[in-house]
């Protein structure tokens, strides 16, 4: 799986844009790839960086689908949630 990030940075706040590489459904967060290993490597990538919020995909339901991440022990935690939750 091929996916694409864009992260940003206004004056205060840097934001990591997943698209439907994260997707919320207002209650959890689920990965958008098929496999574990594919997503272990790109959920790997996005643990080593630094940002404030995460902006993923969302259903109609949810307004703006995003996440407070603003310190590193933040970003482990989410990402060894989804980790987790995904099915092996």
């Amino acid at each position: 799986m091929e996916a694409v990030v864009y992260f940003g940075r206004d004056d205060e706040i840097s934001y990591l844009f997943t698209g439907d590489f994260l997707f919320y459904d207002g209650s959890r967060w689920f990965p958008g790839a098929k496999t574990r290993s594919k997503l272990e490597n790109s959920l790997s990538l996005l643990m080593e960086l630094n940002y404030d919020d995460l902006v993923g995909c969302g259903s109609d339901a949810v307004e703006v689908p995003y996440v407070n991440l603003a310190n590193k022990a933040k970003i482990v935690k989410f990402i060894e949630e989804i980790l987790c939750a995904f099915k092996k």
